[in-house]
């Protein structure tokens, strides 16, 4: 049994500064199947697997996040970026 990947689009980015963490709020594209979804954190890739059927929303969470150095940091996923300011990390 072979399984398919499919992309996800990232719709929504919430994020909480105490614990830094991230929710992503993808849709699924026009097949079901395994899809990626990427997060950066400062240019820094993580990611997560999640099945998806077709053009399913699901929300995709990224828990405890770290970041090193001072200032604004920038999550994003896709298109979609949060900047969290110095201070809340």
């Amino acid at each position: 049994m072979s399984v398919t990947l499919v992309p996800a689009r990232c719709l929504d980015l919430s994020v909480t500064a105490t614990p830094l963490a991230a929710i992503a709020t993808v849709e699924g594209g026009d097949r079901e199947g395994l899809a990626r979804v990427e997060l950066s954190v400062d240019g820094q890739t993580l990611a997560q697997w999640v099945w998806l059927k077709a053009h399913e929303r699901q929300s995709v969470s990224f828990p405890k996040l770290s970041v090193s150095g001072t200032g604004t940091h920038r999550i994003q996923c896709g298109e979609v970026a949060r900047d969290v300011p110095p201070g809340k990390n």
